[in-house]
Parts: C-alpha cells; structure tokens; sequence
C-alpha cells in the first residue's frame, strides 16, 4: 500500500473476521508474526505490515514517532476498518500503546507483547541482559572480526535475537525462523525512534495510561532478559488491564511457548469487546 506522502509501506492479511493488526518491534526490524498471524487468522481478519523504513518498506526518511503512528493509521484507514485491535511486540507494543492513547477511538483492545514498559529501562535490566550475552561475547568476536558483510550482519542479528530465548542454543534455531526472510537492521530508523521515545518518562506515561479505557493485556515471559517488573508501572497504571506471565518464555514467548501464549490470547481476544477484561493477573 502507499500512504499519504509517497513512501509504499509492505503489508500482508490473512483471514476474515475483526480486525488485528501486528505492530512489530525494533525499532529498525520488520514483521515476525507470521506464524502468529496464521494462527488467529482462524476467527480474525490479521493484518502485518513493516514500518517505513523497514524490512520490505520503502526507505524514504525522515523517520519519526509522529509519522510513524500516521503509517498505522492509514494501515487502519486503508483496509477500512473503523476500530482495530492491536498486538504490538517489544518497542512495537510501546508504539501501539502510543497509538492507542493518541486515537482510543480506534483502538478495540490492546496486546501489550514483552514491551519495555514505561520510561527507559533500569540498570538492573541491563545487567541481566549483560549476563545473558557474556557466555557469547566470544563466539560474537570472532564474527566481528569476519569484516563487514551481509552474512556478517545476519549472523549478528541472529545472535542478537538469541538472547531473547531461555535457552540461546535453540535461540539459534528460534531467531532463524524469525528472520526468513532477513533483511538488513535500519540503524538510522531504530536512532531516530529510539531517542525520540526515550523523551517520555515514566512518571508521563503514568498519567496518560491512567485514563486509557482499552482492554488491554499484558503479556510477559518470565525469562525475559528485561524482566516483567519493567511492565509494572503500566499494569499499575491502565484502569482495564490484565497481566498474565508465560513461564519458561524469554522475550518471544509465542514462539518458545506457543500453546501458553495463544490460551492467554484467546481467552483475551475472544471476549466480549464491550465488557472490557477484568483488571486481574495470572501466570500461564
């Protein structure tokens, strides 16, 4: 599809029924819920797309949060739905938060899927991520050293991805299916994005989150190298919210722990829209 300004943004849909529509994270990746996608297709009508910039999108800058979230609107607009339920992964489930505080209206229910919480992230969840890497640090050297080259960047992003698994050997495996196809990161798109969202605070997002009536489920791996303490302002926050835990799930909990994460999304996504979800939380 192409939007309002020229620039030809990758999309793909499945399925008929409501509407969700994938937000992927990064920033400077592309869509993974392919496998996902093809699952809820089943009862729902599923849209991915790639952000500009990303993955099979145009490359067109200059990138920002503003434009960003006007891409997902025309997504919405373009496929004419009036409301959408959205499932946002990683710094993709802060950008459909954004979304779904700037345009409620639009906004049916929220997945809210291994986000980084609100306000940028503690020491302590970078030093658990650090003591993830650390096994690894010299097997990633002896990539680096190859030289640059496409075959280098991926195996960069593979092991990048792997640490996002309890388990980073089959991590390997994991991030493999995830990136095929692969592209190559925008560095340009993930800096602009990324120092422009980490301008919000915590105590900011507390406020606006507090009038946001979207259902909205948080969902978390247990073994998350940015662990589900980080979503705890959030949850604190959102007046109808429900939080559910999936064990033995680092930061892609639908691929390592797919039968957990699709019961909590089911059981979510199939209620009745208009009575909204308990404010609960609960493990899977």
């Amino acid at each position: 599809m192409t939007v309002s300004d020229g620039c030809r943004l990758w999309t793909a849909s499945e399925g008929t029924g409501p509407p969700i529509v994938f937000v992927h994270g990064g920033p400077g990746l592309w869509d993974m819920f392919g496998e996902l996608a093809k699952t809820l297709s089943s009862v729902f009508t599923t849209y991915r797309w790639d952000q500009r910039g990303c993955g099979r999108s145009h490359w067109p800058g200059p990138y920002s949060l503003e434009r960003t979230l006007e891409d997902l609107d025309e997504v919405r607009r373009h496929f004419g739905h009036e409301r959408i339920t959205l499932v946002g992964h990683s710094w993709g489930a802060n950008l459909a938060l954004h979304y779904a505080l700037l345009r409620p209206e639009r906004v049916s229910r929220l997945v809210y899927l291994s986000g980084t919480g609100l306000g940028r992230p503690k020491d302590t969840d970078w030093r658990r991520m650090r003591d993830v890497m650390r096994p690894h640090l010299d097997r990633i050297d002896d990539v680096l050293r190859s030289g640059p080259s496409p075959e280098r960047d991926r195996q960069l992003l593979l092991w990048r991805l792997s640490f996002g698994f309890v388990d980073q050997e089959a991590g390997r495996h994991f991030a493999a299916r995830l990136t095929d196809p692969c592209f190559t990161l925008n560095h340009e798109y993930a800096r602009a994005l990324s120092g422009e969202t980490a301008q919000f605070t915590e105590e900011q997002g507390v406020a606006a989150c507090s009038s946001l009536r979207v259902p909205t489920l948080v969902l978390h791996g247990t073994h998350d190298s940015q662990p589900p303490a980080v979503t705890d302002s959030l949850v604190e926050a959102l007046p109808l919210v429900r939080q559910v835990l999936i064990d033995d799930a680092g930061h892609y909990p639908w691929v390592e722990q797919p039968s957990a994460t699709e019961k909590a999304l089911w059981s979510f996504l199939m209620e009745d829209a208009a009575a909204g979800p308990s404010a609960t939380s609960g493990r899977a």
